[in-house]
Parts: structure tokens; C-alpha cells; sequence
């Protein structure tokens, strides 16, 4: 059974294809995502979602139907470069992940680019599952040809494994395979640290997309070209971050998203080496 819920100021096309998101399949009338251990099929007509594989709930929560971009741009101050990024992409909206799940994606994400970073994630997806126990086998990992990121994965895995036991335990019953993943759906990235690849960038993309931490402000090349070449802020990465919450406050996840899925077709900003 198709089922549909109204959105205002809603693109799918944007809100899955801006970067934030991977493990989706396009299909011949909208898309087939795989997230908080579910698989559903959405496609947008008008002002409309049709939807099969999911509930209004999960749908209204995972595309964060409940936010309101007008406003949120609102609350940030005038700026004509953010107001040229919200003209094209601010109907795009920021998912809520499971943290696992991104955190395997964005672990991914270094020295890549998004057509790459969605291959070898549905690689990893379809092999796995995204079971932790699977992802500590290192010679299956070295097998789907994701390079040195493959590390990552495996020490990712190894510390997934007793979170995963603790989830399991408080896990409710009746809840989906992997429900709240591994890392839970109201802990913090504190105590990751030790991961292989858990870098400044990865864990403000967890805080962000896996956690709902709208304040974080993700800084990749894209983002570090836009703050320095457009705005003139001329930082390191942590000053960047620093002045980029400062700026556009506590949606500034909203400001990095809007300016980075813009940002890949402002003619006046050169791609970074080894983007896509």
C-alpha cells in the first residue's frame, strides 16, 4: 500500500542528492532508501511524498518534515552569498540518520568524492549489512575495494561491538534489526575518538546528520573554498567552524548544507582536487 503526507518547501531530489545521504538506489519514478535498518521506496508529486515501506511517523521524522527552511534562514543574518545558496537549494532538508549508519558512511568520505563515496557505501551495505560482527572482517572489508579506508571501517567495527551488545539490551521489543544502531539515537560522538578516521570533519558530520546537533557546521574543501574565497575568512579549520556557528548560530547545519550542495555549481568556485 502507497501511502503520501503533504511538505511544504520540499525538494526529495535536493534533500537526497546534496551529499548528506547515500545509500539510496534511483528508480525509475523516485528512490529506494535504506536507513534505520528499513527499506522504502519514496517518490515526490508536487507537494506530496507517496511513500511504501514505512510509516507517516518515520517519514515525517527522517525527512525532518517538522522544520520550517523560511524560518530557519530567518533566524540567520542577512548575507547575499547564503541568500543565493537558499534560493537554489533551501528546500532541501537535513535527514535524520542513524548514527552508525553515518558514521560507516562518512568514514567513507575521505580523499572521495559523492559518486564514490555512494559506490563503496552500498558495497559495505550489501555485503554487511552494516552488522558490525561482518565489518570486523578485514579480508571482506580489503575485498570491496575501498582502499585505505578500509581501516576505518574494521576499528569502527571493533568498538561498535560492545555498543552493540549494550543497544541490543535496551533495544524495545518489536523495534527493526539495528534500530538506534550500535551508537544509540541520544548519545554523543564523545568516545569515538579512538576510531581510525574519526577526524574534525567526520565527527561534525555524525553530530549533524546522526545526531540532530543543528549548531554543527561539517568543514570539507568545498566549504573551506566557500568560507575563504567568498567570505574572506581566511582560518584554519577549527577558526572556520568557530566563525561559521558564530555567524549563522545554532542552524548553522542549515547554512553548511544550503552553501555546500550550492557551492558545486557557482561558476565562480573551482573544484577542489579529488571533489565530485
Amino acid at each position: 500500500m502507497r501511502r503520501s503526507i503533504k511538505t511544504v518547501r520540499f525538494d526529495l531530489a535536493q534533500t537526497m542528492e546534496c551529499g548528506q545521504f547515500f545509500n539510496w538506489l534511483r528508480l525509475e519514478r523516485g528512490y529506494r532508501i535504506r536507513a534505520h535498518g528499513r527499506v522504502f521506496d519514496v517518490r515526490q508529486e508536487g507537494d506530496r511524498l507517496l511513500f511504501s515501506g514505512a510509516d507517516h511517523a518515520f517519514i515525517r521524522r527522517f525527512f525532518a518534515l517538522g522544520h520550517d527552511p523560511e524560518a530557519i534562514r530567518a533566524s540567520m543574518p542577512r548575507d547575499s552569498w547564503l541568500d543565493q545558496a537558499f534560493a537554489a537549494c533551501g528546500r532541501l532538508r537535513l535527514l535524520r540518520q542513524d548514527p552508525w549508519e553515518c558514521l560507516v558512511a562518512f568514514l567513507l568520505s575521505p580523499v572521495s568524492n559523492i559518486p564514490r563515496i555512494q559506490r563503496n557505501l552500498i558495497s559495505v551495505y550489501e555485503a554487511t549489512g552494516f552488522d558490525p560482527g561482518r565489518m570486523n572482517d578485514e579480508a571482506l572489508l580489503r575485498s570491496l575495494g575501498l582502499g585505505f579506508r578500509w581501516r576505518f571501517l574494521a576499528s569502527a567495527a571493533r568498538q561498535a561491538g560492545a555498543r552493540g551488545r549494550t543497544a541490543a539490551a535496551r533495544r524495545a521489543p518489536g523495534a527493526p534489526r539495528g534500530a538506534g544502531g550500535p551508537f544509540g539515537t541520544t548519545e554523543s560522538v564523545e568516545g569515538l575518538d579512538g576510531i581510525l578516521g574519526f577526524g574534525p570533519k567526520v565527527r561534525d558530520c555524525v553530530r549533524l546528520f546522526g545526531y540532530g546537533d543543528m549548531a554543527a557546521f561539517p568543514v570539507d574543501t568545498w566549504i573551506r573554498r566557500v568560507l575563504r574565497e567568498l567570505y574572506g575568512v581566511k582560518l584554519k579549520d577549527d577558526g572556520l567552524r568557530l566563525w561559521a556557528r558564530r555567524r549563522f548560530g545554532p542552524w548553522s547545519g542549515y547554512a553548511q548544507q544550503w552553501l555546500f550542495a550550492w557551492s558545486r555549481e557557482y561558476p565562480g568556485l573551482k573544484a577542489p582536487k579529488g571533489s565530485g
